[in-house]
């Protein structure tokens, strides 16, 4: 990584005067016993950048039905930055093939600091390059100071240093032992399976719209598999897509509706409705209330018999009768 003053007050101000939304640094660290992910991130996907460290949890504890096939890993001993397409996107960029680029730099202050060798991983659909823990460009983000993300061609992408401080040190805290290979077993912290699973949420929302959505994504969330952790519910009638197809999943009455839960990691369940919501289950937590049209109902006059109600039994979640 390449440091060095440059692009002094002039040229930083002339970064910051393009108006964005405001952002955060916040953190997703995860040891479910079988992977472990810590991130110091800014902003939300798809305008987000992380710093993570990623892997095979040393817990070593078998994988379970719907865990991820695929997953962030870091180089032994390193840490990745991965740069989300919506803070740098591909414009002007051949895509044909593998790309690799070293047009990029991160200014922090009135110093910048060149990515060498950022490479684009079609599977996560992010820009990633590798840095080890000492990094100038993550002691400069750890002052808090803000930012930018500038290219050679011209673009820039201000950032802002909202609790950077606060998020990039809980990172490295969490990532040292894996980082030294002394990482003990320990219980996964509570709610860290919530983070890898909103994740999983954001990846099918990116794959359904074939790009970003429209706005955000409203989003239900409860236990519904009783476990403690959350759990969501993506409805597709509920949001459009900010491509050409605003409701990739929806028919003339019904749309899809995806159900995340944390006992069975990011593999959704997905079933058609007219609309969706939580209400308290008699046994605790959650359950998933589902319409369907009057026509399609025996007892349309009476309240509530016209919904599907989907509750978890212990294994999996199944129909109320």
């Amino acid at each position: 990584m390449e440091d060095g003053p440059l692009l002094r007050l002039v040229l930083i101000a002339a970064l910051f005067a393009t108006p964005v939304a405001a952002q955060t640094w916040t953190n997703w660290l995860s040891d479910n016993g079988r992977l472990y992910y810590g991130s110091a991130r800014y902003g939300s996907f798809p305008n987000q950048l992380d710093i993570f460290c990623g892997g095979r949890s040393p817990q070593n504890q078998p994988f379970q039905q719907g865990d991820p096939n695929e997953f962030p890993i870091s180089p032994p001993g390193l840490l990745s930055l991965e740069i989300q397409t919506g803070l740098l996107p591909q414009t002007g960029l051949n895509t044909s093939g593998p790309t690799v680029r070293s047009d990029v730099m991160i200014i922090v202050g009135d110093l910048g600091y060149k990515l060498p060798s950022l490479r684009f991983d079609e599977l996560w659909g992010s820009w990633i390059q590798d840095l080890t823990p000492q990094d100038p460009l993550i002691k400069a983000l750890a002052t808090g100071q803000p930012g930018a993300i500038y290219t050679d061609a011209g673009q820039s992408i201000p950032m802002s240093a909202g609790n950077a401080p606060q998020a990039i040190t809980a990172m490295q805290e969490f990532c040292a032992p894996y980082l030294t290979g002394t990482a003990a077993p320990t219980p996964a912290p509570s709610g860290s399976t919530g983070d890898v699973l909103k994740q999983a949420v954001d990846r099918e929302i990116l794959k359904g719209c074939e790009g970003p959505a429209k706005g955000a994504a409203p989003l239900l969330s409860g236990d519904i598999d009783r476990d403690g952790q959350p759990d969501y519910v993506l409805d597709w009638a509920e949001f459009q897509c900010a491509g050409a197809l605003p409701r990739p999943f929806c028919g003339a009455a019904n749309c899809q509706v995806q159900v995340f839960l944390s006992s069975k990691g990011g593999e959704p369940i997905n079933y058609f409705g007219i609309s969706a919501e939580l209400k308290p289950a008699p046994a605790g937590g959650h359950e998933i209330w589902s319409y369907t049209t009057a026509g399609q109902c025996a007892k349309a006059s009476i309240p509530d018999q016209c919904a599907n109600v989907l509750r978890w039994d212990g294994q999996a979640l199944a129909r109320v009768p």
